[in-house]
């Protein structure tokens, strides 16, 4: 079972379900990042519309953990996500990072 279809240069690209829920975050967990203090959720506007979002939080000793970031797939390409990573790299100098950590996840993997 497929849960998420993504039309790209006319060709359809499927990602399994298992991947799906581990992208895609409750309104619950939504509103625990937007509240929590330690946490900054970045959102991406291109023409007007959220187009990508990214969300990350201070840990100890300085590093600071980029949790999730995502920019919609008809949007990628335009240098979005690049914009994103500096506003995220310009907020840990700002914080005096010493370190990021981001998790890349072996189950996005495309069928």
């Amino acid at each position: 079972m497929y849960a998420l279809r993504i039309k790209k240069g006319g060709k359809v690209k499927y990602y399994t379900e298992e991947a799906y829920k581990v992208t895609v975050i409750s309104p619950c967990e939504i509103e625990k990042r937007v509240t929590d203090q330690k946490t900054d959720v970045l959102v991406a506007i291109y023409n007007n519309r959220i187009v990508g979002k990214a969300s990350i939080k201070m840990e100890e000793k300085g590093n600071l953990h980029i949790r999730s970031m995502a920019v919609k797939p008809n949007y990628q390409g335009k240098g979005i996500g690049w914009r994103v990573l500096e506003e995220i790299n310009r907020l840990a100098k700002q914080r005096h990072c010493k370190r990021y950590r981001w998790n890349a996840l072996d189950r996005l993997r495309r069928r």
